[in-house]
């Protein structure tokens, strides 16, 4: 999966946090080598456990549907996305066409309404593709929920104190790895079925603009730029161009 895979946990950086938080603690409550007649005695030894969190997610029965999912609505927004550009593409050429034909005059509104069209339409599937994403977002915060109490019954019953980020462990057995129980024991809980309890937000809206989210961004890329008229074309003048590529 990929950068994609492991953005999610490093957005939530608690939850490392609060599993290693503990070795810190122990690490304070050992007696110094270094002080003079002390000795640290032969089981004060810090245990520690490490986990994959790329494979955490990405392997677990959980992780791998989402990611399936997530791909296969991207693929049938962007199949609907090349649907609508070409019928845009024929349209905008029929009106090229009747251009020749007709006043300015009469020409002006359907060219405003054509350009004020593809731009609706383009929110709208804008905001389709964020909804996907946000989904994405979801089950993973849906993962990640199910994921820490069973990481902390797992440092429970082995007794460690800290679990460790693969990533961030540059020598260690193999044996400390708790990736693959950590897995079983998610898929357990929270099985592949468990992404349909995740549906998406409210809606966005065909005619919401995007960006009213953030008024410094501009319409939506690839739209048709206003002109004098309403819709972006000024009187008389053809179709902004073609629609260009939707998301």
């Amino acid at each position: 999966m990929g950068r994609r895979g492991i953005a999610w946990f490093r957005r939530a950086p608690w939850l490392v946090a609060g599993l290693v938080l503990p070795l810190a603690v122990a690490a304070q409550e050992l007696p110094s080598s270094d002080a003079p007649g002390v000795s640290a005695p032969a089981d004060a030894l810090v245990p520690l456990l490490t986990l994959d969190e790329d494979r955490l997610f990405s392997d677990s029965a959980y992780g791998r549907a989402a990611e399936a999912a997530y791909q296969a609505e991207n693929a049938a927004l962007a199949a609907e996305n090349r649907r609508i550009e070409a019928g845009l593409e024929a349209e905008e050429r029929d009106l090229t066409t009747r251009r020749a034909k007709m006043a300015p005059a009469e020409f002006a509104p359907l060219a405003a309404e054509f350009d004020q069209r593809v731009q609706e339409i383009r929110r709208a599937q804008d905001a389709k593709s964020r909804d996907i994403a946000r989904i994405l977002d979801t089950r993973r915060q849906r993962f990640l929920e199910a994921a820490v109490p069973v990481l902390a019954r797992l440092l429970d019953e082995t007794g460690a104190v800290a679990l460790l980020s693969s990533q961030m462990v540059i020598l260690s057995r193999s044996s400390l790895d708790i990736t693959d129980t950590a897995i079983a024991r998610i898929d357990e809980v929270l099985p592949a079925s468990a992404i349909d309890e995740v549906e998406a937000g409210a809606p966005e809206g065909k005619d919401a603009d995007p960006s009213a989210e953030n008024p410094d961004e501009g319409p939506a890329p690839g739209a048709p730029e206003g002109g004098k008229g309403e819709g972006g074309a000024p009187d008389g003048a053809a179709p902004s161009g073609p629609p260009g590529p939707l998301p």
